[in-house]
């Protein structure tokens, strides 16, 4: 899952407010993710746009999570679409089946797959386009 963390051991301390500056922009990048994300995620599900962040190391990090286990599925596609590059295929019977269409039960041997969403990368790179404003925010936060 995504993680943003700053280095602030190069940049100069401009009178001991570069750590609360620092710690503003991972909050403010952070909220921002997690807006982003959630208008980004399927809808079918609100549990697919349930993400959340702990912040680590001081609020120098925030890490991003989920509560949906199979939000990596979604972000990076299945079967032919995803890490694999293979169909869906039954690993006990000879047939896959789960699903109903016009009320009867549809067996299939393998499935394609569904594309990846990309929903989490997508917001990453909304908020690194971002981050300046974040910057600018944080500074006039802290007496900038």
């Amino acid at each position: 899952m995504p993680k943003l963390t700053l280095d602030i051991s190069e940049l100069p301390d401009l009178d001991g407010r570069m750590v609360a500056v620092a710690k503003t922009i991972v909050k403010e990048a952070s909220d921002d993710f997690l807006k982003t994300v959630y208008d980004k995620s399927p809808h079918r599900s609100n549990k697919m746009r349930a993400f959340h962040a702990e912040f680590h190391d001081n609020g120098l990090e925030a890490r991003h999570f989920s509560s949906a286990d199979y939000v990596d599925f979604v972000e990076e596609g299945t079967g032919i679409y995803g890490p694999k590059n293979s169909p869906i295929l039954p690993s006990k019977k000879q047939v896959l089946t789960g699903w109903t269409y016009e009320g009867k039960t549809v067996f299939a041997r393998s499935v394609k797959g569904q594309k990846g969403q990309h929903m989490v990368k997508k917001s990453m790179e909304d908020v690194a386009t971002r981050l300046p404003q974040h910057f600018t925010v944080a500074l006039n936060k802290n007496g900038g």
